[in-house]
This record gives C-alpha cells, sequence and structure tokens, in this order.
C-alpha cells in the first residue's frame, strides 16, 4: 500500500528545482534569486517530521558563467530513507535588459514512487517595480515508475515507463534588507500507463540572521492537489506541509 503521506507534489516539484545560488565572494547572498550560484549547505525539518538535507559546491568561469552540483537526502519522521537528488547547473549572464540570466540544469531523482532523469531551464525577468522580480521555469523528464507503486495503481512491467514535464511562475520581492517574500505557482504533469497531475501552490519568506548574509532562515508553505489516473483507480490526495529551514553559504 503507497503511504498516502508522501506528498507526490514534492518530487514532481523538485524535478528540476533550478534554485541556482551565486558565490557569497562576488555578489551579495539572495536566495530567493533562482538564476545564482552559491556553495551551501541546508538542512529543514516538516511539520510531518521529514529531514532535508542539502549541500552544494559552486564554480565560477571566466566569461560571466556559474556552476553548481549538489546532493540531497529526505529522512521520514523515523528516520528512513525517503527519497535524494543529485543536480547540475549551469547559469549565464547575458547582456539583455529583459532577461539578463538563464540557468540550465540536469536533475536525477530517485523515491519509492519513481527514478527520474530531467532537463530544465529557468530565467530571470526584471520588472520596474524594486526589489521585484518575475523568475520563470521549464523542464522535460523521463523515468520509471517504482514497481510496488506501479503495482498498487494496476501498471507492470513496460507500464511503468513515464514522461513529462513542468512549468512554474515565481514572484519575489526583496527588501534592503535582503529578507524576501515569494509566491510560486506550479503544474507538473507526468504520462504514462498512470498519470499523475499536480498543481502546486508555494509561499515562502527568508530572513538574513547575520550581516553578511551567510547564515538565513527560511520559512516555506506548499499546498498542493494531485490526481492519479490509473487502470485500477483514481485517486485525489491534497496535502499541506510547511518546512522550517536552516540556510549556511560558503
Amino acid at each position: 500500500m503507497i503511504n498516502k503521506k508522501i506528498p507526490i507534489f514534492i518530487v514532481a516539484s523538485s524535478l528540476v528545482s533550478v534554485s541556482v545560488f551565486a558565490d557569497t565572494n562576488e555578489q551579495d547572498i539572495n536566495p530567493a534569486d533562482v538564476t545564482r550560484a552559491y556553495t551551501q549547505l541546508n538542512m529543514g525539518v516538516s511539520n510531518q517530521g521529514d529531514v532535508r538535507l542539502l549541500g552544494s559546491l559552486s564554480y565560477n568561469h571566466k566569461g560571466g558563467t556559474a556552476s553548481m552540483a549538489s546532493l540531497e537526502g529526505v529522512m521520514d519522521e523515523d528516520g528512513s530513507y525517503k527519497s535524494s537528488r543529485l543536480q547540475y547547473f549551469h547559469v549565464w549572464n547575458r547582456d539583455s535588459a529583459f532577461m539578463p540570466r538563464i540557468a540550465a540544469s540536469l536533475d536525477v531523482i530517485d523515491n519509492e514512487m519513481f527514478t527520474t532523469a530531467a532537463l530544465g531551464t529557468a530565467a530571470i525577468f526584471p520588472t520596474s517595480i524594486d526589489g521585484f522580480n518575475v523568475f520563470g521555469r521549464v523542464a522535460a523528464l523521463a523515468g520509471k515508475y517504482d514497481d510496488d507503486f506501479a503495482s498498487h495503481y494496476g501498471g507492470t512491467g513496460t507500464s511503468t515507463d513515464i514522461a513529462g514535464g513542468m512549468g512554474a511562475i515565481y514572484f519575489v520581492y526583496t527588501a534592503d534588507s535582503g529578507s524576501f517574500i515569494a509566491y510560486y505557482p506550479e503544474y507538473s504533469s507526468l504520462s504514462g500507463d498512470i498519470d499523475v497531475e499536480t498543481t502546486l501552490h508555494t509561499i515562502t519568506a527568508g530572513v538574513p540572521l547575520s550581516e553578511s548574509k551567510d547564515k538565513w532562515i527560511q520559512f516555506k508553505f506548499e499546498d498542493s492537489t494531485t490526481d492519479i489516473t490509473a487502470s485500477r483507480m483514481n485517486e485525489q490526495l491534497d496535502n499541506r506541509i510547511l518546512w522550517t529551514q536552516f540556510k549556511l553559504f560558503f
């Protein structure tokens, strides 16, 4: 039986997460900017008892580009493995007032529902309002459903093959102090013998804990609706989760 506490939307929305942060030695730290690359260490705890650990290393290349590799793991409230994610990002700074930065990503996710590899891209679109920016993100993916997950919903063998995509818009306001608040509507779709569609709404707020902005506390509230359509059953899962995260930048 599939554990209904598992928030499918977390995995779906993370398929091509482009949270590419920036080098602390060359610019102000701004965790709300999803087109920059930082070396960092993150730890988060959810109201459902999950624990998330993430570490990343970044490198600035000549010509204004940057890259980052990150590894993330999630444990449930019993300390058991829940999911993992390996990501690589590359960011280009562009001489464009309309879209000054763009990032590409390769993302591999493993969990008890599926294993996927995804390619995605994100870009920043500055506005005329001081401190307010809009970001866009799209991704395409392919992979396989976990055999137990597929069997639960009536799929077997080659029917575990999946393909899909996602899109998101980020509305972010950053104050002069560095504190920010953001709203992210996202939609993702996984297609195969089992179809999974997820709509996710996220509100995030972050506050720097030091003048150098190398330490942050962040709160993230996620509200999702996931529709699962399969031969054996159709199901709708609603989930609300609150994450408290501590971030350390180097």
